[in-house]
């Protein structure tokens, strides 16, 4: 390669490498929209679309609703336990992981007469002698056994499915079950 210096060149090159910039940097911002530019942060999919899912495999898929509160995403499933979670999503915006999830169904006694301390469901299981009763484990209540319940996503052709495994607990019951978050492409 033969270089020729003079201020002619010098000025054609640095305006050449000045303009390749402007270049990648231009293409670099017009690809933006089609990247999730901050991680953790759900895609328009998610936020715009009627989702639906169930919070285990035997049951019908409900509406569900991505929220946020208090700066976190939170997720509802109005479906049999409805459980409600803090959400994370991965590096393209999709559901990543279910955490710290609670069921916003009350607590039912374990017993049908609380009012009754004498009954054989209150003496056989020491719960009930006095009220109120602030022993949880004399009520029934569905939860997650897991901490964090991790995601994972499929598209469809019609829609984009997210599905976790987690043990259902309930006093002396468990069982494995899967929770699902769902939406129409």
């Amino acid at each position: 390669m033969m270089w020729l210096v003079n201020d002619e060149s010098i000025l054609s090159i640095f305006i050449e490498e000045n303009t390749m910039k402007k270049i990648i940097l231009l293409l670099v911002v017009c690809a933006l929209p089609f990247f999730s530019v901050f991680a953790g942060e759900p895609s328009n999919d998610w936020r715009s679309a009627k989702l639906y899912g169930n919070d285990n495999e035997y049951a019908s898929l409900r509406k569900v609703n991505i929220f946020k509160q208090d700066g976190e995403y939170r997720v509802y499933i109005h479906n049999q336990f409805r459980f409600e979670c803090q959400l994370s999503f991965d590096e393209k915006g999709n559901p990543a992981q279910l955490s710290g999830c609670k069921s916003r169904e009350e607590p039912r006694p374990i017993c049908r007469d609380i009012h009754n301390p004498n009954s054989v469901c209150a003496r056989g299981s020491n719960c009930f002698q006095t009220l109120p009763e602030t022993n949880p484990r004399c009520y029934n209540n569905w939860a997650v056994k897991e901490a964090a319940v991790k995601l994972s996503c499929v598209v469809r052709k019609k829609e984009h499915v997210c599905r976790g495994k987690y043990t259902l607990i309930n006093n002396e019951y468990q069982s494995k079950a899967y929770m699902t978050i769902a939406g129409r492409r």
